[in-house]
């Protein structure tokens, strides 16, 4: 695609969706209203963690009025999934987690449906619980899911019937003896990484109604509304046109909406429920353990260098706890196999990638599959090789990246990017090698820490990303697509591609509502990208209809067509000079001598089939194949006290290489809320899960990232290398500065006081408590 910039784009343009947000006047599925009041769902959900179901009695919770239908999985005995269908509608005979459904009812009131679920007995066996992924792959300990050989699941799914590794991923090359005899340094650690909890402004819902039509009909704030169509329909047996699903504005996911967790139970009470509409809208005390929560890493590197600080070989195991079901990790799991040597030319590697079953809550990655966690023990590694080294570690890295038309672990061909770049960025805005100024009292150190970054998109969708571009009888430009903009300003974006193509005023074009009966098919949009796969495709909508336009003009005023241009929303003929007004065009028409009309609409269509980076190695051929890499470079400049271990970011800096900054604004915007993100990742967050006790998902009690937490100094930078591929050059960046952070910040801390964290999150406490055996360590030594 061409990467000129235009006086559309590089332009800021801000969020269409943002005077209606600042004003209320938006809805949300919580806003939705009918004629007749909707019932409300209380859900039963397990108090243990692994148990055995004795007994349901529902016949209290039945009895009691106002309940309208009550649900058990003898109703809905089916299991969800896109990848792997692994996920119950409703425990039947065993629970998996603490918060996994049970019972759904569905009431006349909030208080009738919470009175209902409190009456429903339920008789539990308990169970010994697999709450980590240690536990889970003990010799003795017993599958949680015994029957997974036998679920349905996709041809790059791969399970080991009989234990609890849910999908196991290998990648290998060279020869690791000769790796490990050529290295002077070898570091040997394992780093840890908690669940936590994705916390979006809006917790999941829907509101689902047995229409006229005999269809149910689903609102709900999913990203991907023909997934969501497809996993319930599936789970419930019935045929995909016996589901419409159409979506309300979204308050956000990180993971939560990308597959179905609670949507299914509302379509299915709605066939119960004579026509009336029925809702539930997860509080925030459910949402956690009930919806998804963001996976747990524990990650066993060995990596080894040889004199000159060339990497030689890695060694590395990335056990994912997966929680309950493993459908939303299995993307993750191979992510992290092609990228798990991080963005490092190492010729001998060795790469296993497990997703293990727990007794938690489900896991998804929120923001570029998870690799946050990945990075935070990959980025120390390199770290502690320069140290050993003697060497400067930005140095080190230099020397290791990953240039365009390197061979990559799989065989993919690694394409241009600006990796270089973004790192001496990265480490000059915290001014990386010179002194430290003063920190700001006594009891402080100052540190900082650069970290590397990247991250694959992988192709496991079975459909090109579709669209289609109306020029409309009212003088707009009408979008259609099938995936939502769940907060990160796609609509903007997508705005001036369009506007941009079409040469009219973004301010003419709007989007229509999403909806699986007349939306174009999009499948599983990782919101990361969701502008790069889109994008394309309404380009070539929008070249197809701007064609149109242009022959149906040429035929009426007897030109040829290559004398006609659209330009600032005119239609002009370079030759006989006439000019039109395309707005004119559209809602009034134009005649000829002879009294032939012209008017709109016209409707462009589009595909994008992204296509896999080139291969020159060996690969598996039923692995999702990569489509191109993210990268970037994150640094940060904190001090920390000594007196209470509590780490103050001074500077922050996040800069990533984004092919093209359509919207710089926007494009700042995102780099610097994802970095900001994995600051409260690294800093605070822990899902606290004991044995049948809920995790702490009261906001009141769990620690995340406030306006009191903010570096005093947030800077993104933008590198542009164009992608290939990408409309204009441009690729997705919105969720990746998140990636760097966490390991920025160990890097710093190390800085600061010496310390080689190796379990996140870097609380005060854990920074206190480790200080001080670091300090007793070194007056006993």
């Amino acid at each position: 695609m061409v990467t000129r910039k235009t006086h559309i784009l590089g332009k800021p343009l801000p969020r269409r969706e943002d005077q209606h947000k600042l004003t209320g006047d938006c809805q949300f599925v919580d806003d939705l209203r009918f004629a007749q009041p909707p019932l409300h769902v209380g859900l039963v959900v397990s108090a243990q963690a692994h148990a055995r179901l004795l007994q349901v009695d529902l016949a209290a919770a039945a009895a009691l009025p106002g309940v309208v239908a009550i649900l058990t999985a003898a109703d809905v005995p089916g299991c969800q999934g896109v990848y792997v269908q692994d996920r119950p509608v409703l425990a039947g005979e065993v629970v998996r987690y603490v918060g996994e459904p049970i019972v759904a009812l569905a009431a006349e009131t909030p208080e009738a449906a919470a009175a209902a679920a409190a009456l429903v007995r339920v008789v539990y066996e308990p169970l010994p619980p697999l709450l980590d992924v240690a536990a889970a792959l003990a010799a003795d300990a017993p599958p949680l899911h015994p029957q997974m050989a036998d679920y349905a699941r996709a041809g790059f799914v791969t399970p080991q019937p009989g234990s609890n590794v849910a999908h196991a991923v290998q990648i290998a090359r060279g020869d690791l003896t000769a790796g490990w005899a050529e290295a002077a340094v070898i570091i040997e650690e394992t780093y840890t990484a908690p669940q936590v909890i994705s916390l979006p402004l809006e917790p999941q819902g829907a509101v689902a109604q047995l229409g006229e039509d005999g269809r149910v009909h689903l609102w709900s704030s999913h990203r991907a509304p023909f997934v969501q169509r497809q996993i319930i329909t599936q789970a419930l047996g019935w045929a995909p046109e016996d589901l419409r699903v159409r979506t309300a504005l979204a308050g956000d996911g990180y993971g939560d909406k990308t597959l179905v967790a609670i949507e299914a139970i509302v379509a299915a009470l709605a066939r119960r429920t004579q026509g009336r509409a029925v809702k539930l809208v997860l509080r925030r005390g459910e949402a956690a353990p009930t919806a998804y929560a963001q996976p747990g890493l524990q990650a066993r590197l060995k990596l080894a260098a040889n004199a000159s600080g060339h990497l030689t070989v890695l060694q590395a195991e990335y056990l994912w706890d997966g929680g309950a079901s493993a459908d939303a990790m299995i993307e993750a799991a191979w992510a992290a196999a092609y990228m798990g040597a991080g963005p490092y030319a190492i010729p001998h590697l060795h790469i296993a990638s497990r997703c293990v079953y727990t007794n938690r809550p489900p896991a998804a990655p929120a923001r570029a599959y998870g690799m946050a966690q990945l990075h935070w023990a990959v980025e120390q590694q390199i770290d502690r090789i320069a140290a050993a080294l003697g060497m400067d570690a930005v140095e080190v890295r230099l020397r290791n990246f990953v240039k365009g038309g390197d061979e990559l672990a799989g065989g993919w061909v690694m394409h241009a990017n600006g990796i270089e770049r973004c790192l001496r960025l990265a480490a000059r805005a915290v001014k990386w090698g010179r002194s430290a100024p003063a920190a700001a009292s006594p009891t402080r150190r100052r540190g900082r820490g650069v970290a590397a970054l990247w991250t694959p998109a992988l192709a496991g969708d079975p459909a090109p990303a579709t669209a289609a571009v109306v020029l409309d009888s009212e003088g707009f430009i009408t979008l259609q697509i099938g995936a939502v903009d769940a907060g990160q300003g796609f609509h903007a974006v997508a705005a001036q591609l369009v506007a941009a193509a079409l040469s009219v005023p973004p301010e003419w074009v709007r989007f229509a509502p999403v909806d699986t009966d007349s939306s174009p098919l999009h499948w599983l949009p990782p919101a990361g990208h969701l502008v790069w796969s889109l994008g394309n495709a309404l380009l070539a909508a929008a070249q197809e209809a701007r064609g149109q336009v242009l022959a149906a003009l040429a035929r009426l005023w007897d030109e040829p067509v290559g004398n006609l241009d659209i330009s600032d929303g005119q239609v002009i003929s370079y030759a006989s000079e006439r000019t039109l007004c395309l707005r004119h065009l559209l809602t009034t028409g134009v005649r000829d001598a002879q009294g032939r009309r012209l008017t709109g609409p016209f409707r462009g269509e589009g595909a994008f089939a992204a296509q896999p980076l080139q291969q020159r190695g060996p690969s598996d051929p039923a692995a999702p194949p990569v489509l191109h890499f993210s990268v970037g470079a994150v640094a940060i400049d904190i001090e920390v006290d000594t007196e209470t271990g509590q780490i103050f970011p001074l500077h922050l800096t996040p800069v990533m290489d984004v092919g093209h900054a359509i919207n710089p604004d926007a494009v700042s915007s995102q780099i610097k809320s994802a970095a900001l993100a994995g600051l409260g990742m690294a800093l605070f967050e822990h899902m606290h899960y004991s044995e049948n006790a809920a995790p702490g998902v009261h906001l009141a009690d769990y620690d995340m990232i406030t306006i009191r937490d903010l570096p005093a100094r947030l800077e993104a930078m933008i590198v542009e290398v164009p992608q290939e591929d990408g409309p204009y050059g441009m690729r997705d960046m919105g969720e990746h500065a998140f990636i760097g952070v966490p390991a920025a910040l160990a890097l710093a801390l190390h800085d600061a006081l010496g310390l080689r964290p190796t379990t996140l999150p870097l609380t005060s406490e854990r920074v206190w408590l480790d200080s001080r055996r670091s300090r007793m360590h070194a007056e006993v030594s």
